[in-house]
C-alpha cells in the first residue's frame, strides 16, 4: 500500500505559519485561526480575531526524494489593510532567503526546501461583502 506523504507539505506550511505569525495566527480562546477549511463563522471569529488562514492544496509531483504541491493561501480580515498586510508578510516568509524549519510540534524539523510563487497576493471576492480575502499560491517541494 503506497502513503501520499503530500498532505504533509500543507501540514508543515500552517505549522510554520503559526510558529512565524504567534501573534496574528495563533491559537485564541482554543480556536486555531489556520486552518484547511473556512469555518462557517467566518465573520464572528474575524471580529473577535483579526485574521484566519484557510491553507488549501492540490497533488504535486512525486519523486524517490521529493514530494512537491501547490499550495493555496486565503488570508480573510474584516479590513483590506489587514487582510492584505498578511498575505504579503506570508508571502515573504515563503520567498525569503532563510530556510525556515518547525520549530515544534508533529514536523519538528521539518521544512519547505523549495517554494515558488505561482500566483502572488491579490484580493479575490468573497460571499460575504463584509469580509476581505487575499488569495495566493505556491508551488513547494520537501524531501521525502
Amino acid at each position: 500500500m503506497t502513503v501520499d506523504r503530500a498532505p504533509k507539505l500543507r501540514r508543515i506550511a500552517m505549522a510554520l505559519l503559526r510558529q512565524e505569525f504567534p501573534d496574528r495566527l495563533g491559537t485564541v480562546d482554543k480556536v486555531l485561526r489556520v486552518k484547511t477549511e473556512t469555518p462557517d463563522n467566518l465573520r464572528e471569529l474575524l471580529v473577535a480575531q483579526t485574521c484566519f488562514v484557510r491553507v488549501g492544496q492540490l497533488p504535486g509531483r512525486t519523486t524517490q526524494n521529493q514530494i512537491s504541491a501547490i499550495l493555496d493561501f486565503d488570508v480573510f480580515a474584516l479590513t483590506d489593510d489587514a487582510a492584505e498586510d498578511l498575505a504579503l508578510d506570508i508571502d515573504a516568509m515563503l520567498l525569503g532567503r532563510r530556510l525556515l524549519r518547525v520549530a515544534s510540534g508533529p514536523f519538528v524539523g521539518e521544512s519547505l526546501d523549495t517554494v515558488v510563487s505561482q500566483m502572488s497576493p491579490h484580493t479575490v471576492p468573497w460571499a460575504d461583502a463584509g469580509v476581505r480575502r487575499y488569495y495566493s499560491s505556491y508551488a513547494v517541494t520537501a524531501r521525502r
